[in-house]
């Protein structure tokens, strides 16, 4: 059951992205918590505090993540700032470990634009990625990939910035 909600959360995230404060979690996973054996009702604050504490904290890293200096994409190879995108997704971390992966394989990551970031996430499932396309190599042999980054490559460099509200 555990697995249940963890799997629920994760897909609630990637389909409407990380809570803003406590209430919008605890209101986004009621009725999971509540069909759930593993906690109880009474815990259930308790566990989305703990949720959304971690959240807070693993967000703060992500910002840290996407704020590197300007480099040269390794999809587009346009010079701009960069993303680490994780050649094998955190979320599949665990499943890999016990296929005998190591952590330092676990933990490489390439130089990549927003956009081509975005590109890679759009096009492919945590899954894929990390079974099927776990390099830069593997993910340009990719058509969709290898034509995103050939269209990206002649696009003027934008950078947006996100006001933090």
């Amino acid at each position: 059951m555990t697995q249940y909600i963890i799997e629920s959360v994760a897909i609630d995230f990637a389909s409407n992205g990380v809570p803003e404060n406590l209430d919008s979690c605890l209101n986004r996973f009621e009725e999971t918590l509540s069909s759930s054996e593993a906690v109880d009702s009474d815990d259930s604050r308790e566990f989305c505090e703990a949720l959304f504490s971690a959240l807070q904290d693993n967000t703060a890293e992500d910002i840290d993540e996407d704020s590197l200096q300007p480099g040269e994409c390794e999809m587009c190879e346009r010079y701009m700032p960069l993303t680490k995108h994780h050649l094998i997704p955190r979320m599949m971390h665990g499943r890999m470990r016990k296929h005998g992966y190591d952590r330092a394989l676990l933990n490489q990551t390439a130089d990549v634009c927003r956009p081509c970031h975005n590109a890679v996430h759009r096009c492919y499932t945590e899954k894929q990625l990390a079974m099927e396309f776990n390099t830069i190599e593997k993910l340009m042999q990719s058509a969709e990939i290898y034509r995103h980054a050939k269209w990206a490559s002649k696009q003027p460099v934008r950078s947006r910035r996100v006001r933090q509200s």
